[in-house]
This record gives structure tokens, C-alpha cells and sequence, in this order.
């Protein structure tokens, strides 16, 4: 892992202490957002949207702008609504193509250009962590391999796999089947073809 560091340069970090870099981490040393990469507006929703619907080939995921706004470069001065963190479902992408129609961007408003955040966001953010359980102790320090765990073939799985076995079987007996009929016709037609030879 590679990670930028303020003072330009690149400084390595082994995959086993990336846990313990990032938890030793201040918000002075973390490049939220690059200066030549900032923008005067930024999309911050779109039609009746409260986050920006971004559709893929295999369906839609939303991107939340009030809890990137880091990475825009403007602080966090409060913890994100509900409703913007809260997981929803739409059929169809006729309403994403209509929203896509009324863009709202938002730009100095949204305050000075600023990594920093308030003190009801750190703490909506540690709840957070604590709701989702991400796993910040010291378990991931370890560097004992989970066990290989043998598990029993499903007889299910098994099953379908003959299942599906069975139609080209099927068919191999059809085909041959099919072959001897052939077979015994032309032998058919041959000997009446030598007796009306023969007549």
C-alpha cells in the first residue's frame, strides 16, 4: 500500500501495520483532497434525489456528497441527515434519467475550502463505527492465519450436478438410439433394393 504524504514524497506501508498507520494518524497528515484537482461546484444532488444516483450496467448505487465533502475539499461542520445514510431501493431507471435532468451543484456555500470537521460529526462518525462493528482493535494485528475450515460437500449441489448430467446422457442414448434406427432402415432398403434386383 502506498500512501502520499503531505510533503510530497511516498512512503510505504507494509499490509500488516496499515491498521495501526491509519489509527496513529492525524488529520494533518491525511491529504483529504488534492489542490490541483479542485473544482468551483461540485454535484451535490440530483433532481429529487438527496444523493447522486450513479447507474452502472448492472444496476445503480447512490454517492453520498454531504459525507465525501473531505475529498471536495470543504469541512464537515455537521453529521450527515438520516435519510442520506439510510439504504433504499428503486425499480427501474427511468427516475435516475429524469434526475439526471436537474443537477444541483452546490459550491462556495458549501464553506471555505478546508479538510476540517465539527465535534457532533467525529462523534456521529464514531457511532458509526461502533453500529457497523468496524474492526479497529487489535485483532487485525495479529498475524495468525485463520484455519482452513473442511467442509462437507452438499448433497444438494451434488444433486443438481446429476440433474444436469442427465439430459446429455439423455441424448447420447437418443443418438444412438437414432444411429441403429438409421442402420436397420438402410439394411431395410438394401435387401428390398437386391430382391426387386433379383425379381
Amino acid at each position: 500500500m502506498q500512501n502520499v504524504m503531505p510533503n510530497g514524497r511516498l512512503h510505504m506501508v507494509l499490509c500488516e501495520n496499515h491498521t495501526q498507520y491509519l489509527r496513529q494518524s492525524t488529520y494533518k497528515l491525511v491529504r483529504w483532497y488534492l489542490k490541483w484537482n479542485e473544482r468551483e461546484d461540485v454535484i451535490y444532488r440530483c433532481g429529487g434525489f438527496p444523493n447522486v444516483p450513479l447507474m452502472g450496467t448492472q444496476g445503480c448505487i447512490n454517492y453520498n456528497t454531504t459525507t465525501a465533502l473531505r475529498q471536495l475539499g470543504y469541512p464537515i461542520t455537521h453529521p450527515p441527515m438520516e435519510e442520506l445514510v439510510t439504504l433504499f431501493v428503486v425499480h427501474g431507471l427511468r427516475l435516475q434519467n429524469v434526475a439526471w435532468g436537474n443537477v444541483i451543484k452546490k459550491g462556495q456555500e458549501l464553506g471555505p475550502r478546508s479538510y476540517g470537521t465539527s465535534a457532533s460529526y467525529k462523534n456521529w462518525l464514531i457511532l458509526q463505527v461502533e453500529q457497523i462493528k468496524l474492526p479497529f482493535d487489535n485483532t487485525l494485528l495479529s498475524t495468525e492465519k485463520a484455519p482452513i475450515l473442511d467442509t462437507p460437500k452438499n448433497e444438494e449441489v451434488e444433486e443438481l450436478k446429476e440433474t444436469m448430467g442427465r439430459p446429455e446422457e439423455e441424448k447420447k442414448d437418443l443418438e444412438r438410439k437414432l444411429e441403429e434406427a438409421y442402420k436397420g432402415k438402410i439394411s431395410t432398403l438394401d435387401e428390398a433394393n437386391k430382391e426387386k434386383r433379383i425379381s
